[in-house]
């Protein structure tokens, strides 16, 4: 139990003169204020209160450390109002990393209409698909196409976003239509190096589940593009 907790049991006590008025008035027991007020006793090493069956009273350290504790319990109450006060106007830089393919989406407009609502908060959108260290990087929050692995981070989905393996029509003609997503395996892929799965794709499977297809090719690219139609069968899963 923490020693603020304490604290209050103690004003608490004090200023109902006595622990069945104060429980009455808080809305705990009796036992549990006692024990708060006797394991601060026990921090301090100190008695503050005299306690008789028929009286009530403060010792001389109990006063004195009533007249101390009472004024800094307002001081940070005070402070806690101005926390929540100012929280109210946000204020400040904001750093934010997006995918590239979400600037030109509802996403960046949103990002933009943020902004605007909060005339005193500096934003600073960084449009890069990779994966960055947000501590490392100083960034404030993230915005991700991805499965969230277990993370200390605080995390909310947004949507569900399909993700289409596409091909020209020169390269249908030249290796054939393809099928089935496994058959990715035996062509050229273009790998998006952002994939922490690397050469691994997964495609949502229409029965159920995930079908992961390892794929290869000389060409590697960082970029994505929105504008690309669907060939294959199924989409692959973020």
């Amino acid at each position: 139990m923490d020693t603020l907790t304490r604290i209050r049991a103690f004003i608490d006590v004090v200023e109902a003169e006595g622990f069945s008025a104060a429980a009455r008035k808080t809305g705990r027991s009796k036992a549990l204020l006692s024990k708060y007020v006797r394991e601060l006793e026990d921090e301090l090493g100190a008695l503050l209160l005299n306690r008789t069956t028929r009286q009530f009273s403060m010792t001389e350290a109990g006063h004195t450390y009533y007249r101390s504790a009472t004024e800094i319990l307002k001081e940070i109450d005070s402070l806690a109002d101005l926390v929540r006060e100012n929280n109210t106007d946000l204020k400040g830089k904001l750093k934010v990393t997006v995918p590239r393919t979400f600037i030109d989406a509802e996403v960046g407009q949103s990002l933009i209409d943020f902004a605007t609502a909060h005339p005193d908060l500096s934003l600073e959108i960084v449009a890069e698909d990779r994966f960055v260290d947000l501590v490392e990087e100083g960034f404030d929050l993230a915005i991700r196409i991805t499965k969230l692995d277990d993370s200390a981070l605080i995390a909310k989905k947004l949507s569900d976003f399909r993700i289409f393996a596409c091909a020209t029509p020169a390269f249908v003609a030249k290796y054939g239509p393809l099928i089935h997503p496994q058959e990715l395996a035996r062509v050229p892929f273009l790998v998006d190096t952002n994939s922490r799965s690397h050469n691994s794709v997964r495609f949502a499977d229409p029965q159920g589940g995930t079908i992961s297809v390892s794929v290869s090719g000389r060409s590697r690219s960082t970029a994505r593009s929105p504008r690309c139609a669907p060939r294959a069968p199924a989409s692959a899963s973020p």
